[in-house]
């Protein structure tokens, strides 16, 4: 379906806002989600807005999958706290547009958070329950917090770190300015 209003879009409290395909957003406005629920059924999506993730009433943000989907945030995302994402099959989420803010990333069951750029995020990430991978990817960066990413036996051994570079730009190596933990359970 396609988004027929203009400017912010909130999505508060226990509210979800499911949504499939690139229209699904409206143009020309920032999204906040203040603990409420993001979720894409299937297929990919494009978002060009300004994302804002933060909670309200003591509940945190998220965004779920369901299928296969998968969201290219262009444009930049904000955390303003932890931020909670939950797939259902191996989705994912790409971050082009950079992420910031004081928050961070609880990534729980399968699914991808894949960073193609430097972001400067705060608050870290921890992976979960057979989380699928973390990616960086040329310059992309995982913000400045501790990463912590542990296993669960019931679905992989250890959960899966993957950092891919852009070795014609020289970058071979990862720097990371804080507690980097992997460990399987």
């Amino acid at each position: 379906y396609t988004a027929n209003w203009s400017g912010p879009t909130r999505i508060i409290g226990s509210a979800q806002y499911s949504h499939s395909g690139n229209a699904a957003f409206p143009a020309g406005g920032d999204v906040f989600v203040e603990g409420g629920e993001l979720y894409t059924a299937s297929g990919a999506t494009y978002a060009d807005q300004h994302f804002y993730f933060a909670g309200f009433g003591g509940k945190s943000a998220s965004y779920r999958t369901g299928g296969n989907p998968g969201i290219y945030f262009e444009g930049p995302v904000t955390l303003m706290d932890t931020t909670r994402i939950m797939h259902d099959n191996d989705g994912y989420l790409v971050f082009k547009g950079g992420v910031d803010g004081k928050g961070g990333f609880e990534l729980t069951n399968c699914g991808r958070l894949l960073f193609p750029v430097p972001c400067s995020f705060e608050g870290g990430i921890k992976t979960d329950a057979g989380s699928l991978c973390v990616q960086a990817e040329n310059t992309g960066t995982l913000g400045s917090g501790p990463v912590v990413a542990t296993g669960n036996s019931a679905k992989y051994d250890v959960c899966a770190l993957r950092f891919y570079y852009n070795y014609n730009e020289g970058r071979a190596m990862l720097t990371h300015p804080n507690v980097f933990t992997v460990s399987g359970r």
